[in-house]
């Protein structure tokens, strides 16, 4: 039972909040991450008073800060598309790192769709395997896929500035070898291994439970977790060889796991500096000629903005975004100068929501927002009122309110969403994270949630 003083924890709550920066775009995804973030640095700045450490962990969101659709990310506090970071010899196993990222390459020659997936149906039914372990494809799970592309060298708004032209391909995925343990480590998800829930430390908070490892515990997860990020790209490449034939890489880079002891990235890409990058996170392009650009993917009708990164945030963007007063005021806020991060997508979006609140009841909390859309109202992606109203009453894990005008929910998982554009890269733009090289303009595309 949860004893702790009202006023206590309005304070923690209050500390925690001051902790979260998004450069967003302000949308209700955004606030409903940041709301639940809040209480993730809850829990992470009671862990770190108990153990005499400063409670100093921040969460920097990039301009693609969402909602995690993952229930379990969600239920223990975790916010996404940022930067996680903290003080102290431990690693946070909340984050449940799985090592997700894009790989883009250019083709020497265009491979149909027709032949694609003839490969795809072959691979599927045969073991592959890399380093001795058996391979998962998982380009249809989820939001993951294979895309090809071409230069918009033509474009209209951003001027084609990079050295090579041709066909490109971009591959989204992650791969499920090692959330398990395995005979390499203990695996990268404390819910699936016997190993980790054994080792991990629980410590209890008033807004739910932490799972922590700690000391030699922590490092030697943080080592497995890196040498599986870098497996996973290797993966992502293997695959594509498969499906592609030969190509030259030009990025390849995970946007989930493990950055470094104290960093976390859930759902961006972050960068030492715009030159500079951890080899288990971001592989370059292989011509030493080429300039490192990060594809940044938006709703799929949308071109794919090539992003060279830019060291950021600058002290222009921290005034514009309102937060010099609140840095001076916390511990952990020059880690907002050094964040170096690029959103690596658009991002979920609930369009049809707004005013976004949570609502706590001891360990639980329930979130809601108001229905936006009114009357014969139209939403672009959920159709009219009536209709959204009824697919949100089909739908278990959502309840409405009698009068259609309030939706409640335990995790964002079940509500209709779609996928934001040029907003996102607006918002990058402005912030100066980094520069449009040019743009891709998608052929077909194999996998991805609509």
């Amino acid at each position: 039972m949860n004893t702790t003083p009202e006023h206590a924890l309005k304070e923690a709550l209050e500390h925690a909040d001051k902790h979260v920066f998004v450069a967003g775009v302000g949308d209700t995804a955004e606030k409903l991450s940041a709301l639940n973030m809040k209480y993730g640095l809850a829990k992470i700045h009671h862990y770190q008073k108990a153990r005499g450490v400063s409670p100093d962990a921040i969460f920097i969101g990039s301009p693609d800060t969402t909602v995690t659709r993952n229930i379990n990310r969600w239920t223990q506090g975790m916010g996404y598309g940022g930067v996680l970071q903290w003080s102290g010899d431990f690693s946070i196993l909340d984050i449940k790192p799985n090592g997700c990222g894009m790989l883009m390459g250019f083709l020497p020659k265009r491979v149909s769709r027709e032949e694609v997936e003839n490969r795809w149906k072959t691979l599927r039914e045969k073991k592959i395997s890399l380093q001795s372990k058996d391979l998962q494809w998982d380009i249809q799970t989820g939001n993951h896929f294979l895309s090809l592309c071409i230069p918009m060298s033509e474009d209209e708004k951003y001027y084609w500035r990079l050295p090579w032209r041709g066909d490109v391909f971009i591959l989204h995925s992650s791969g499920k070898e090692f959330r398990g343990e395995t005979d390499r480590g203990p695996g990268l998800y404390w819910d699936r291994s016997e190993t980790l829930r054994r080792i991990m430390q629980k410590h209890s908070t008033p807004w739910g439970d932490l799972y922590v490892l700690e000391g030699k515990h922590a490092e030697e997860y943080n080592k497995h977790c890196m040498e599986v990020h870098s497996f996973q790209m290797q993966r992502r490449e293997l695959l594509a060889k498969k499906l592609l034939g030969d190509f030259e890489i030009l990025f390849n880079g995970t946007h989930q796991g493990i950055h470094s002891p104290g960093t976390a990235v859930l759902g961006c890409y972050k960068f030492d500096s715009s030159k500079k990058q951890k080899a288990h996170m971001i592989h370059g392009p292989q011509n030493p000629d080429y300039p490192m650009v990060c594809p940044l993917t938006l709703r799929p009708d949308l071109p794919i903005p090539l992003l060279k990164p830019l060291d950021n945030l600058s002290t222009e963007a921290i005034s514009e975004l309102g937060w010099r007063d609140r840095l001076k005021k916390i511990t952990g806020g020059e880690r907002i100068k050094k964040a170096n991060i690029l959103p690596h997508g658009g991002g979920t979006a609930y369009p049809y929501l707004e005013d976004p609140w949570v609502y706590e009841e001891k360990e639980a909390r329930l979130f809601g927002a108001n229905v936006s859309i009114k009357g014969d109202e139209k939403d672009g992606s959920h159709g009219h009122r009536n209709e959204l109203l009824k697919k949100l009453n089909q739908t278990p894990a959502i309840e409405l309110d009698e009068g259609g005008e309030r939706v409640f929910f335990a995790n964002p998982r079940e509500l209709p969403f779609s996928y934001r554009g040029e907003e996102v890269l607006q918002r990058t733009l402005s912030y100066k994270m980094g520069n449009v090289m040019g743009r891709l303009q998608p052929l077909w595309s194999i996998g991805g949630e609509a």
